[in-house]
């Protein structure tokens, strides 16, 4: 039952006799019939993984080639882990030391060294007299830290003046990548550091603790080290951090908290370092799912520092914790004051959302949700009042009678308005760009196919007076060319029309009206090797889209008599 806090620092008392004090003290209540449901499902599940364990420890029994394979694959997963070390950055995370209880302090200074603790029902902090001297920490019950402090003054912090959402990201915490600043700026990085601490105590009155190291994991776990009020460093150095990381507990990691703990003091591992001799084990364990832990032991996380970005909002919510009520009335006007908030924090946060959730907490510490999801987008108080009412009367109704501890309504599937906003503005430029590019290519299209229809039909005109030219003064110029229709009707009139016993006029005239109808008939049905008209097909998107190749004229190709030959003339074809 020590919680989740019980490796904070500034905890000096003896955990043990903690834990006796908060075991008598809570015995036969209903938080403590909670903890006792949460701890036997904790070791259900521990006794499930011991069992895994020792099923698979019988089918790889220790230095067996299976075992030897294991140790190969997990060192192969240390190689890797290690290649990706980056001791090239300096990066800081700072805690403001109790930070409401400093804020409190600061509001009235008549605190200052007393033990007092700040919240109403569950404490938020407590201040360092009552940390050390008596084990009262954040996130304990007010009875059971008045069990350990007799003489604890508990205060009501105003919650208005602080930011719910931006506590959840760790109000009083913050990372620092120093790396750039540095190396521009003269000083060491304790000089910087110090630097740093001094202008927010003289700007703020509060302190701040500070640990230096590689990465952020590291950083944080160094601002525990010489809290409250100080600083320390993690050298960049692989041997100096696995040194580091050897005996720290498990429980400093950020992730392992009180089950994971046990599960790993199951497995007897409680400190880093010993991740390494049991690595074999956790692997059958865990069925080799155990890079987290690795990681931990060779003290290698995050160098990448950057804010929290909008998209990575999931909810945004409100809750409200009280003395156990059952009153119905009670309870909607806290869940109507709760949507109320959430609609402030929506309009401020440009959110708006479909899935309404009723989040409660019962007067047995059971926390438990009933969410209903909208057709359209919400934020408006009156809906998530009336959607998460009525949840909550169905619930009243189900179970009869109902008693709460805490109630809130959260918000999820977020649509972010700014993101939409701009989107719409996208869309619309693009579109507008769409459409006048449409425009202008419609315009060159249309110009284009005029152009080449005009210059096809010229070309065509030009061709049959150059063919009607070329006729001229040669008895049967077709003759030369092989691969023309020898059946065509300009053949036939050639060889049936009569010219012995004409005159030279007839003849002349006969010539001439013979050329026209030639060149009419080469001009209007050109023979298969006179004109192609090629068409294309190409295949995109599953549609066939029909497109003209290009219509060939070969005109008295290279057969022909080279006074009687002419270019190849090729036209694009137009439909």
């Amino acid at each position: 039952m020590a919680g989740p806090s019980s490796a904070k620092a500034g905890l000096a008392k003896d955990q043990d006799e903690i834990n006796r004090i908060i075991y008598e003290v809570s015995k036969g209540s209903k938080f403590f019939a909670t903890e006792r449901k949460k701890d036997a499902q904790t070791t259900e599940r521990i006794n499930a993984l011991l069992a895994r364990r020792d099923q698979k420890l019988l089918q790889v029994p220790p230095a067996s080639a299976e075992w030897q394979s294991i140790e190969r694959k997990i060192e192969d997963v240390a190689t890797r882990l290690e290649n990706s070390r980056d001791l090239s950055c300096t990066i800081l995370h700072t805690d403001i030391d109790m930070f409401y209880a400093a804020v409190e302090l600061a509001r009235d200074p008549s605190l200052k060294g007393k033990c007092f603790g700040v919240g109403s029902g569950v404490l938020v902090t407590a201040s360092y007299e009552a940390r050390r001297g008596y084990g009262v920490r954040s996130g304990m019950a007010v009875f059971v830290a008045k069990a350990l402090c007799p003489h604890l003054i508990v205060v009501m912090a105003v919650f208005e003046q602080y930011d719910e959402n931006l506590a959840k990201a760790s109000l009083d915490e913050a990372c620092l990548d120093i790396t750039e600043y540095v190396e521009q700026h003269r000083g060491t990085i304790d000089q910087v550091v110090q630097q740093l601490r001094d202008q927010v105590r003289n700007e703020t009155q509060l302190t701040v603790s500070v640990g230096i190291a590689p990465n952020t994991m590291l950083a944080k776990i160094s601002s525990d080290r010489n809290k409250p009020d100080g600083q320390f460093r993690v050298q960049p150095d692989r041997k100096a951090i696995v040194d580091f990381m050897r005996d720290l507990p498990c429980r400093k990691i950020s992730g392992i908290g009180r089950v994971n703990e046990r599960i790993l003091e199951s497995l007897g591992v409680t400190t880093c370092g010993e991740i390494w001799n049991k690595r074999v084990e956790l692997w059958l364990a865990f069925d080799g799912k155990i890079e987290w832990l690795i990681k931990a032991h060779l003290g290698i996380g995050n160098t990448v520092v950057e804010p929290s970005k909008r998209e990575e909002r999931k909810s945004v919510g409100r809750e409200h914790t009280f003395s156990p009520t059952s009153d119905t009335q009670t309870l909607l006007d806290l869940l109507k004051e709760s949507a109320q908030r959430v609609e402030q924090d929506l309009e401020r946060l440009d959110f708006k959302g479909k899935t309404i959730t009723l989040v409660a907490k019962r007067d047995n510490y059971q926390r438990f949700s009933r969410a209903r999801t909208s057709t359209r987008l919400v934020h408006r108080a009156e809906e998530l009042y009336d959607i998460t009412s009525s949840l909550l009367l169905q619930e009243i109704e189900r179970e009869g009678q109902l008693s709460l501890r805490l109630i809130g309504v959260r918000v999820t599937q977020l649509v972010d308005l700014r993101g939409a906003a701009a989107g719409e503005e996208r869309l619309r430029k693009l579109f507008q760009s769409k459409a006048s590019n449409s425009d202008a290519e419609g315009t060159g299209e249309s110009k284009t196919r005029r152009t080449a229809q005009e210059w096809q039909e010229e070309e065509e005109r030009q061709l049959a007076l150059a063919i009607k030219q070329s006729l001229k003064g040669t008895a049967d110029p077709f003759n030369e060319v092989h691969d023309l229709n020898q059946d065509s009707p300009s053949n036939r009139s050639r060889v049936q029309s009569p010219t012995h016993g004409q005159s030279s006029k007839e003849k002349d005239d006969e010539t001439k009206a013979r050329d026209k109808v030639e060149a009419e008939q080469i001009e209007t049905t050109p023979s298969t090797s006179e004109a192609a008209v090629q068409w294309s097909y190409l295949q995109q998107d599953g549609a066939r889209l029909k497109r003209p190749a290009q219509r060939t004229y070969r005109c008295l190709s290279q057969s022909v008599a080279p006074r009687h030959r002419f270019p190849i003339c090729t036209v694009a074809a137009s439909t």
